[in-house]
């Protein structure tokens, strides 16, 4: 459930832009660590196809609500409603933020979601902290270089588009960075509790694919 808040919430705030001391940001930017975070932390845990699976489940979550918010905006208004174009600026653009959200996120998700499991794979599960990171600031970064070209095309000029993705990818490096050691930990204690650590040998790591469960060869 935070996953899908956490996501959705992002989309809503990607056009508030909030000033840190002259550095500014999408105020979306603030929460999306904490996806990667819970991207990796299932994977780690429960598997690839787990992750995969929640990351459709937000895909189709966040169509229904794009396809609500669209009809409910647009819905008539009585005379005496003055406050339509507020509703017309945060959830009018949700159309174009969820294209770019969605593509933005099966590249970047999947990219994460993928080197967390093949490089657990490799390592014979050691080494989470460095797989976390790694693959968080990667998948991050691809994201950015996906979605924000559509988010901003015409809204920013040029120069502004390239401080904001600069200001953008630093922030989520130096965040994640910072959330990194508590992750480790969630996951840690998570596996303790589950009794399971989930490591996908000889899985399918096509994208495109959901399954109810995990029916792959995994320990």
């Amino acid at each position: 459930m935070l996953y899908m808040m956490f996501m959705i919430l992002s989309g809503i705030t990607i056009y508030k832009a909030v000033d840190l001391g002259g550095f500014v940001i999408p105020a979306a930017v603030i929460v999306t660590p904490f996806i990667y975070s819970i991207s990796n932390i299932t994977t780690e845990v429960y598997g690839y196809t787990v992750a995969r699976n929640m990351m459709w489940w937000f895909i189709l979550s966040s169509t229904i609500f794009v396809i609500c918010s669209t009809f409910l905006i647009h819905a008539p208004s009585p005379p005496y409603f003055k406050n339509q174009a507020a509703f017309n600026l945060v959830l009018g653009s949700m159309p174009i933020v969820y294209i770019a959200g969605i593509l933005g996120s099966i590249i970047g998700l999947s990219f994460n979601n993928f080197f967390v499991s093949k490089y657990k794979v490799i390592l014979v599960g050691k080494k989470y902290w460095l797989r976390s990171i790694l693959s968080t600031a990667g998948g991050e970064v691809v994201y950015n270089l996906v979605a924000y070209p559509i988010m901003f095309f015409g809204r920013v000029s040029l120069e502004e588009f390239f401080k904001i993705l600069l200001c953008v990818s630093l922030f989520k490096v130096g965040t994640t960075a910072l959330i990194w050691p508590f992750e480790c930990l969630m996951a840690a204690l998570l596996k303790k509790a589950e009794g399971v650590d989930t490591i996908d040998y000889g899985i399918d790591y096509t994208v495109f694919a959901y399954s109810l469960r995990n029916k792959e060869n995994t320990m």
